[in-house]
């Protein structure tokens, strides 16, 4: 499973944001950082809470691939780190048993974000696919390509079973519209469209 380096043609030239998306997601995204990018003060979390322990399984596996910045699987819980700071981390946590014919098969998936391994925000949860760890991380670098000048990123994302276009567009400061269509076309059948939120709020 990689991305491949060719960018599409119908996007009116990607700039370096989305290179970079592309190098972080080579990387395994571990070196994403979101330090002094946005206004954060302008965007918040669904859910806004005083900073707390997790509760339940989803929560807990959540804090724990942000205090290791790894993924984390517990049964059929995956929690996906996605980036840091040094006061903050992001993390999607994905429920599915991963087993599904078809893998395009939505899942419930919440994204939250954690401060001192403890649970600061996150967002509502969504039914949506998530075959596996570099899908998310996919996502979640089309977000951050979307950060370039033009407010959009497209990713030509090969993989065994089935290509995508990915493409990341800008809402406001810190959330962004994450759509996937089906193949290698900008203008394809939409399979799943995801709201990303890729900042922390005025903590």
């Amino acid at each position: 499973m990689k991305i491949t380096e060719t960018m599409s043609r119908v996007a009116h030239g990607m700039r370096s944001a989305l290179v970079c998306g592309l190098l972080a997601m080579t990387a395994g995204c571990s070196g994403i950082t979101m330090v002094g990018s946005l206004d954060a003060g302008t965007e918040t979390w669904a859910n806004n809470v005083a900073p707390r322990e997790p509760q339940g399984p989803v929560e807990m596996a959540a804090c724990n691939a942000a205090v290791s910045k790894k993924t984390v699987s517990s049964g059929d819980i995956t929690a996906v780190y996605l980036a840091a700071d040094s006061s903050y981390q992001i993390v999607v946590a994905v429920v599915g048993s991963g087993h599904e014919a078809d893998e395009m098969t939505p899942k419930k998936i919440t994204n939250y974000l954690i401060v001192d391994g403890k649970i600061r925000a996150y967002s509502q949860p969504v039914m949506a696919p998530s075959p596996d760890v570099d899908y998310e991380k996919t996502i979640y670098s089309a977000a951050v390509g979307a950060l370039s000048p033009d407010g959009f990123s497209v990713i030509i994302y090969s993989r065994p079973t089935r290509n995508f276009t990915v493409k990341g567009t800008k809402k406001t400061k810190c959330s962004f519209k994450v759509t996937v269509l089906d193949g290698f076309d900008s203008a394809g059948k939409i399979l799943s469209e995801r709201d990303v939120n890729i900042c922390h709020d005025n903590l």
